[in-house]
């Protein structure tokens, strides 16, 4: 499809977007649609870190990190990797088979080999393969190209930073959140005008307008072992705390839990029920709306839309899991799209926009 026949299909329903990024299913019209492929994109082997408001978060196999409108073409450059916390230095070597690699030494915190450190206790160069994962995922808190702008929150293995957008142009520069010691970011969401953090010892909030941002803990979490959280915001401002349940012997999703915060004296409730919600939860920016506000009867209330990946296989090859949890039943039904194994990372829910505010 090119951009002339996307303006009719991008009216604020969720697509669920493959790990080529050249197609998507579209829940309006039940059908998969296929998108003219981006030569920026497909050259320099980009890596997708999220997906916000509209824009996928992409990191390049060198040190450059954008935010890629898919529907627009349009690109937002980011700070460069260099300037995130943690990283001191860049370089190219020459590895065993004669092809270039990228490395970086990574500080202490930020160190993705911790054998490297008994020789090197100060950093660890890396591979440029393994910054992205250095990278976990890039959150948005809006749109990037409008006159009030935007913050993006990067996750950097527990630690976060940020820069601010606006009019399409981004900070120089990364800034550190100082954080206490011992926790493990996991996710973010701006709610009520403040950053709230999930994280390992609870759930914590930071004020960014602040010169030496610091994020304190405000209230202990629900505590759910080795699985994904994730924060979300309803319609109606509320805020809800979504964990992923999974079988160790089997290497899918097989449910989730959610608890709605009622308070900070009173904490969290667990609920099998979300009203008319509906929740888009995933490698992007977990999406809670109203299905009977939206224009489209496909989408189901009291339901989690999801997508994930998983290592399986002699060759660790991605095998990409979809599909539609009911809270009510707590069974998982099939998205009608085939199965996705590949190399990439998980199809990616994207609300399409095409207006720049």
């Amino acid at each position: 499809m090119d951009h002339d026949d996307l303006l009719g299909l991008a009216n604020g329903v969720p697509w669920l977007l493959l790990p080529s990024l050249d197609a998507f299913y579209c829940f309006e019209e039940g059908e998969l649609h296929h998108l003219e492929p981006v030569d920026y994109i497909t050259a320099n082997n980009w890596s997708n870190r999220g997906s916000s408001h509209g824009w996928l978060a992409m990191v390049e196999d060198g040190p450059l990190i954008v935010l890629f409108n898919p529907i627009t073409t349009q690109r937002i450059q980011l700070p460069p990797f260099t300037t995130l916390p943690g990283v001191s230095d860049y370089r190219v070597c020459v590895t065993s088979d004669t092809r270039l690699e990228y490395e970086m030494p990574i500080s202490y915190n930020g160190c993705l080999c911790p054998s490297c450190l008994k020789r090197d206790p100060a950093r660890c160069w890396i591979r440029h393969d393994k910054k992205m994962l250095y990278v976990q995922r890039i959150i948005l808190t809006g749109n990037p190209v409008s006159k009030e702008g935007c913050i993006a929150v990067a996750v950097l293995r527990g630690r976060l930073a940020f820069c601010r957008v606006a009019y399409g142009e981004a900070e120089s520069y990364w800034t550190a959140i100082h954080q206490p010691e011992g926790v493990f970011v996991e996710d973010v969401v701006l709610w009520n005008d403040r950053l709230y953090v999930l994280d390992n010892d609870g759930l914590g909030v930071c004020n960014l307008e602040d010169s030496n941002p610091y994020m304190e803990i405000v209230l202990v979490p629900v505590r759910e072992i080795n699985c994904k959280k994730q924060l979300v915001v309803s319609p109606d401002n509320e805020l809800f705390f979504i964990s992923q349940e999974c079988d160790p012997y089997i290497p899918f999703i097989t449910g989730f839990k959610v608890h709605r915060l009622i308070n900070f004296e009173e904490g969290w409730a667990e609920t099998n029920d979300i009203r008319d919600y509906v929740i888009f939860w995933g490698a992007n920016h977990s999406i809670c709306l109203s299905a009977t506000e939206l224009p489209t009867s496909q989408l189901i209330s009291n339901k989690i839309y999801f997508s994930d990946s998983y290592l399986v296989g002699q060759d660790d090859q991605l095998v990409h899991d979809f599909g539609i949890f009911n809270l009510e039943t707590g069974r998982i039904e099939p998205l009608p799209v085939e199965p996705v194994r590949s190399w990439c990372l998980p199809p990616v829910w994207l609300t399409p926009f095409l207006t720049v505010d």
